[in-house]
């Protein structure tokens, strides 16, 4: 008998059961969407890099554009339902029939949207068929996630983007054309969409039935949804929106590649609020309004503690950052990445969990009706007379406006005031700390040939001195605690 077999059978029940089957898969999923173009600018020219990362910014935007993302993610929604199942099947007839609609007006228009956009209008019918194809395949593995088959549904997912990101690098290496991989894209979410409609059919998920009282439900439901999400989306992407008009394919191969996606950091947020969701709820129900404040400010520090280190290094990286990714050619990305770095600033504060916990989703859609029009304009009046970079800069200062109006939302609901929402002397220690270890690197700089050693030598020292300061503190702050206890109770005695 295997002496660890105990071990490992509990070992696959824990990973097969609760959230980490769904982390590693988005893990797996962001890697190869942010290793992709590592790749591929390896194999093609800047130009067609600039077309395939207009492409697939429209291509992502298909879900938001179509309004058919929030019919998908409802399934979470109606899975606990007593007709889940039914709802689910509506549910995903209105994605598609969501995604058809904007699928014909994309068809109608081609010509215009080609020319607005810098693609060529083979491109752009490439483009509006695999995004249609988009929401109605993912519908099954979120189906299974929903379920509780949290190893099956990821791994639906995750396969799928291996296929993808396998195939488009395979493509482009044996073909060096940019429209190959466009195809590849295509037939993959065509593979996926049928495999998803048979296994629906199977497990009777799907049918032929349709019932208007429940499409006018789940319409009634996801409308707001699917509004806030689109507007949301406006207000995150308008300046790539904006100068994938204004810019050349290959200016914008180096916009894009500067705008850098790091997907730990936006894990890194996405998990702590996924912790704090629930324990804001449970206060909300118990009216502990003080106590709400205090978590999120807690939340706050704990994204903190690695966000502002990360966003430090992509500044004072970003030379050899953007040049191991993506070659000496993309050094005009460089300013741009240094800008974007400070949008990572934003995840720190999670705006909207309050409202979110206390049920007031509408306060969340205001923000966005106010905010993404005034973004619109200003951003694309500053792409056409200012240029790329006064864009990128006025997008990153809209996508913090909605975080200070959050706070005093938070402020309201819980009765603290702002000041005491943020955890300001946690964010002054771990800023203080540092800009002495940029100062150090920096100092440290001239003594190595080339940018590049300096980043590989310094870079895990940087890291080294941050975690041994904090420890540190951290010891120090115990050892100051225990003091005053002692003292207390020597008192007391």
């Amino acid at each position: 008998m295997n002496p660890f077999a105990p071990f490992f059978t509990k070992l696959k029940m824990k990973f097969s059961s609760g959230h980490w089957p769904v982390f590693v898969a988005g893990i797996i999923s962001s890697f190869i969407n942010l290793f992709l173009p590592t790749l591929l600018v390896r194999m093609l020219t800047p130009e067609d890099i600039g077309i395939y990362k207009i492409y697939f910014l429209y291509i992502h935007s298909f879900t938001f554009l179509s309004l058919a993302g929030a019919p998908l993610y409802s399934v979470f929604y109606y899975i606990g339902k007593k007709e889940g199942k039914e709802y689910i099947d509506h549910a995903w007839k209105m994605a598609t029939l969501l995604s058809l609609v904007a699928l014909a007006i994309g068809i109608l228009f081609s010509s215009t949207i080609s020319e607005r956009i810098n693609l060529t209008q083979q491109q752009t019918l490439l483009l509006l068929f695999s995004g249609a194809l988009i929401p109605p395949s993912s519908f099954y593995g979120e189906y299974l996630v929903a379920k509780g088959k949290t190893l099956s549904g990821p791994l639906f997912h995750s396969a799928f983007e291996v296929f993808k990101g396998v195939g488009i690098i395979l493509a482009a290496y044996l073909t060096r054309d940019i429209n190959t991989t466009f195809i590849v894209f295509g037939i993959t979410f065509l593979i996926k969409f049928l495999l998803s409609l048979i296994l629906g059919l199977k497990d009777r998920l799907i049918t032929l039935k349709i019932d208007i009282h429940k499409m006018k439900e789940i319409f009634i439901y996801c409308a707001p949804m699917s509004s806030a999400g689109l507007l949301g989306f406006f207000l995150e992407k308008i300046d790539m929106l904006t100068l994938s008009s204004y810019l050349s394919p290959t200016d914008f191969a180096f916009y894009s590649m500067g705008c850098l996606v790091v997907p730990p950091l936006f894990i890194l947020e996405m998990s702590v609020t996924k912790v704090l969701m629930p324990k804001l709820s449970k206060l909300w129900h118990e009216s502990k309004l003080r106590e709400m404040g205090l978590s999120l400010k807690k939340a706050q520090e704990d994204i903190a503690f690695l966000m502002i280190p990360a966003v430090c290094g992509l500044i004072i990286y970003s030379r050899p950052i953007i040049e191991l990714l993506f070659t000496d050619q993309y050094l005009e990305s460089i300013p741009y990445l240094r800008i974007f770095a400070l949008s990572y600033l934003t995840y720190i504060i999670p705006h909207d969990t309050i409202a979110r916990a206390t049920g007031k989703t509408k306060w969340i859609l205001k923000v966005y009706l106010v905010i993404t029009p005034l973004s619109l304009i200003a951003v694309t009046y500053s792409a056409k007379f200012h240029g790329a970079l006064s864009a990128l800069t006025l997008t990153v200062i809209f996508r913090f406006i909605p975080k200070f109006w959050g706070l005093y939302y938070s402020s309201q609901k819980t009765g603290l005031s702002i000041l005491e929402l943020l955890p300001l002397r946690s964010w002054g220690l771990n800023l203080l700390t540092n800009m002495i270890l940029l100062i150090l690197v920096l100092t440290l700089k001239p003594l190595f040939k080339t940018e590049l050693i300096w980043f590989f030598s310094t870079a895990p020292l940087y890291l080294i001195g941050f975690f041994s300061i904090h420890l540190l503190f951290k010891i120090k702050r115990r050892q100051n605690l225990h003091h005053k206890d002692n003292v207390k109770n020597g008192e007391n005695i």
